[in-house]
């Protein structure tokens, strides 16, 4: 019983040393994190900050510009909520549209119309020819808004862990558009007059027209 265990022992150690020596089966690698796509994303937020920017010009504008046009409360009330009446008619067949042709076709006409809007809105002399210029704002903000925000979905869903960052930024470009528009716009109405923040604005949408066609589509 010994001799066994005499022998065993030894047989014992050089299989240890075989086992040891045997090269261990290398770990699989980790898929390497997915980039960012921060050409895309800044091209889309500084756009987006444009013409929210631009958007902004008008606001402390627009009321002051109706009264000059003889509108009364109500009249000033029905064309500073006139888009909003078109938005809510258009956002879900716009949607569709989205998922249909894409996000950069709505977001490249999206802008003009904004433009033009703005140009329209401007050069009115009168309630009648404001309030349909108001109407297309509201359509050109509701196209625009569709195809960027679903952009937004598209490049986040490429880098799942930064979706939360990417959406922050969006945010505090749109947010920091609001402060920066409405102070822009009343400047520029103290030193131009009433109608030159509407051709501003038009420039802003403008430019992120031209923004906008430099991005690939996601779709």
């Amino acid at each position: 019983f010994l001799g066994e265990v005499a022998v065993a022992a030894p047989l014992t150690r050089r299989r240890r040393m075989l086992l040891s020596s045997t090269p261990s089966t290398p770990e699989k690698a980790s898929p390497s994190e997915p980039r960012v796509p921060w050409k895309e994303v800044s091209v889309l937020i500084t756009s987006q900050f444009i013409v929210n920017s631009g958007f902004g010009f008008i606001i402390p504008v627009l009321p002051q510009f109706a009264a000059e046009l003889g509108m009364g409360a109500t009249g000033v009330g029905i064309i500073l909520s006139s888009p909003s009446v078109t938005r809510v008619l258009v956002n879900q067949p716009l949607g569709r549209a989205a998922d249909r042709f894409g996000r950069k076709p709505l977001m490249v006409s999206g802008t003009l119309i904004m433009a033009v809007s703005s140009i329209g809105t401007g050069l009115a002399s009168s309630f009648v020819t404001m309030l349909p210029f108001r109407l297309l704002m509201g359509l050109g903000t509701a196209t625009a808004t569709a195809g960027s925000q679903a952009y937004m979905a598209d490049l986040t869903d490429q880098v799942p862990p930064h979706r939360a960052k990417l959406m922050g930024l969006q945010q505090t470009a749109v947010t920091a558009s609001f402060v920066a528009g409405p102070m822009m716009g009343g400047f520029l109405t103290e030193l131009l007059g009433v109608r030159y923040a509407f051709f501003a604005s038009a420039i802003a949408a403008g430019s992120c027209c031209f923004g906008y066609s430099m991005l690939r589509e996601t779709l």
